[in-house]
C-alpha cells in the first residue's frame, strides 16, 4: 500500500473467507474452526478496528450484505419464478 501503514488482523481462528467492502474500506472475514460454526466481523481497513461482528446464523440467507460471499450475492441477484425457470432451462410444455 503505497504510503500508508500495514495493519494486520488475527481473528483467533482460521479465516474462511474474506472480501473488501465498501470499495476498500473495509474488510469482511469469515472465521472458525467449521464452516457452519463460525463468526462475520467486519473491519475497517484503515484501523483494522472491528466495525460490527456476528455469529453465523441458521440460514445464511439472513446475513448482511457485507458478510455473504460473491456467490451468494450472485444467487440472490437471479430472479425465481416458475416462468423464468422454464425460460433458462428451456423446458416448455414438453418437460417431463
Amino acid at each position: 500500500m503505497k504510503g500508508g501503514e500495514k495493519r494486520t488482523i488475527e481473528p483467533g481462528a482460521p479465516i474462511l473467507d474474506w472480501h473488501f467492502w465498501e470499495e476498500g474500506r473495509a474488510a469482511a472475514v469469515h472465521s472458525g474452526v467449521h464452516v457452519r460454526q463460525g463468526t462475520y466481523t467486519l473491519y475497517e481497513s484503515a484501523t483494522a478496528r472491528v466495525i460490527e461482528e456476528l455469529a453465523e446464523p441458521a440460514d445464511e440467507s439472513t446475513l448482511p450484505p457485507w458478510a455473504k460471499s460473491q456467490a451468494q450475492i450472485q444467487d440472490e441477484a437471479v430472479p425465481m419464478s416458475a416462468a423464468l425457470t422454464q425460460e433458462r432451462t428451456g423446458c416448455g410444455s414438453f418437460c417431463v
